[in-house]
């Protein structure tokens, strides 16, 4: 459905610039930053790399608003835009669903660990600007660049050992590894796993 949506959105787009777009473009197209300068770019981009200018293009916000419009405008041809717009649709809407399984499945197990994570880090990160404080108050012959080396040093040795020793113990972060790897195995179909 996702797919079907945005091809059709597209066609709406194309269908609007090709009707009555030139003239609106050419009207009111500064309002909206599309210059002169800018529409012969994109006319240049359709006539030489047309597949990236709009299967591409559906990737970015701006562009996916925009290059469907400006195609139309440009009088592109209507069966090269239909297939590009089908790819672009289909790999765009595809993409978004699969990012959100990855991302979905793993989160209800990630939330737990990442709130304290979070915390400890908020906490870490006010216990090194009270060291920089008090390491700058105590010695004002310490340049500033030195005392931000030494503790940024000093919270990368203790992030690793934390880290070290949270792995070799089969703490948190090694059970949240672990559950987001059940979790994804359980909920991807088997054809991808092979």
């Amino acid at each position: 459905m996702a797919s079907a949506g945005a091809i059709a959105g597209d066609f709406c787009a194309y269908g609007m610039g090709r009707s009555k777009g030139r003239g609106l473009l050419e009207r009111h197209g500064a309002r909206f930053g599309l210059t002169p300068s800018r529409v012969g770019r994109a006319q240049e981009l359709l006539r030489r790399n047309p597949f990236v200018a709009i299967v591409g293009g559906r990737f970015s916000a701006v562009t996916r608003a925009i290059v469907p419009f400006v195609a139309g405008c440009l009088s592109f041809r209507l069966g090269r835009f239909t297939a590009y717009n089908l790819v672009g649709g289909i790999l765009w809407a595809g993409s978004s669903v699969l990012l959100g399984l990855l991302v979905g499945t793993g989160y209800h197990a990630a939330e737990h660990v990442l709130g304290r994570l979070l915390l400890a880090a908020v906490l870490g990160l006010a216990g090194l600007y009270l060291a920089y404080r008090v390491v700058r108050w105590v010695s004002p012959l310490i340049r500033r660049a030195d005392a931000v080396a030494f503790l940024a040093a000093a919270a990368g040795v203790a992030l690793f050992w934390v880290a070290t020793e949270n792995v070799a113990e089969g703490d948190n972060l090694a059970r949240l590894d672990l559950t987001v790897q059940a979790s994804w195995t359980r909920t991807t179909p088997t054809a991808w796993a092979a």
